[in-house]
C-alpha cells in the first residue's frame, strides 16, 4: 500500500514537471521574435535614408519637426556662403532677442519660410502678414526697361488700398514716371499688372511686408529675388536689424 501511494506521488511530480517544461518552452517561442524585432531596430545603419528622416518628422518635438523643414538646404558656390552666413545670422538674432531659435544646420538659405522655421520654437507661428510694396524691374525685348511699383494703404486696416505706378527706367538707370489707366492706378487688377509686363524678362523683384506673431511680436522684412535682404524686430527690449543678408556680406546691429 506504502508503495502504491509512493507511486502516485512519483507520477505525480512527473507529470508537474512535464507541464512546467512545456509551458516554459511557449513562452521562450513568444520571446523570441521580440528579441529578433531589437536587433533589427539596433542594425538602423540598414534602414534607408528616407525612412529615418520621415520618423524624425513625425516626432512631437516642435524643436526636431522645425529642425527638419527647412528648405534647399543643399547649395553650392556663392548660394553656399550666403547660406552659411544666413546661419551665423540667425545665431546673432537669438543672442541679441534672447531667444532661443533653431539653428541646427551649417546652411540654411535665406528664405523667409526658413527664418520663420528658426523662429517659431521661441515665438510660435506667424498669424498676420501684410505686404507693404512690391517693385519688379523687367526688361523689353527691344531693350527698354521699366519699373512696376505697388504700395498698400492700410489707414482703414478694414478696407486697405493698393496703389500702383509705372516708370521708364532710363539709361542712367532712372526712374521716370509714366502714365497709367486712371481706374487701373488705384485698386488695379492682377490681370493688368501682368499686362504691364507682358512679353518681357524679370530683373528684379523686391517686396516689403510685415509679420505678426502670437505674442504680438512684429518683423519688418524686405526680399529681393525671393531671398531676405533685411529685417527688423523687437522683443525683450531689444531690436535687432539685419541687412545684406542675402549676400555674404550680411551684417546686423542689435540695440
Amino acid at each position: 500500500m506504502k508503495k502504491e501511494f509512493l507511486a502516485i506521488i512519483a507520477g505525480t511530480i512527473l507529470i508537474m514537471a512535464f507541464m512546467y517544461w512545456k509551458d516554459s518552452q511557449g513562452r521562450v517561442d513568444q520571446i523570441q521574435p521580440s528579441v529578433q524585432s531589437n536587433t533589427d531596430l539596433n542594425n538602423s545603419d540598414n534602414i534607408p535614408q528616407e525612412n529615418f528622416v520621415a520618423g524624425m518628422s513625425s516626432s512631437d518635438s516642435t524643436t526636431e519637426m522645425n529642425s527638419h523643414t527647412f528648405k534647399n538646404l543643399t547649395l553650392a558656390g556663392s548660394d553656399r556662403e550666403v547660406s552659411t552666413q544666413f546661419v551665423q545670422t540667425l545665431k546673432t538674432i537669438g543672442q541679441c532677442l534672447q531667444i532661443k531659435n533653431v539653428v541646427d544646420f551649417d546652411q540654411i538659405d535665406p528664405t523667409f519660410d526658413n527664418l520663420i522655421v528658426s523662429l517659431k520654437p521661441a515665438i510660435g507661428d506667424v498669424t498676420v502678414y501684410t505686404d507693404d510694396w512690391s517693385q519688379t524691374d523687367v526688361k523689353f525685348n527691344d531693350g527698354a526697361m521699366k519699373r512696376i511699383r505697388t504700395e498698400i494703404n492700410y489707414d482703414n486696416p478694414g478696407n486697405p488700398v493698393k496703389f500702383l505706378q509705372l516708370y521708364k527706367l532710363n539709361e542712367m538707370g532712372v526712374p521716370e514716371l509714366e502714365d497709367l489707366d486712371p481706374q487701373q492706378a488705384t485698386n488695379p487688377l492682377d490681370e493688368y499688372i501682368e499686362s504691364l509686363r507682358a512679353g518681357a524678362n524679370t530683373m528684379l523683384h523686391e517686396k516689403g511686408g510685415r509679420a505678426y506673431f502670437q505674442g504680438g511680436e512684429e518683423i519688418v522684412i524686405i526680399e529681393r529675388n525671393a531671398k531676405i535682404e533685411s529685417i527688423t524686430m523687437t522683443k525683450n527690449n531689444k531690436t535687432v536689424s539685419c541687412n545684406s543678408m542675402s549676400s555674404k556680406e550680411s551684417s546686423c546691429q542689435c540695440f
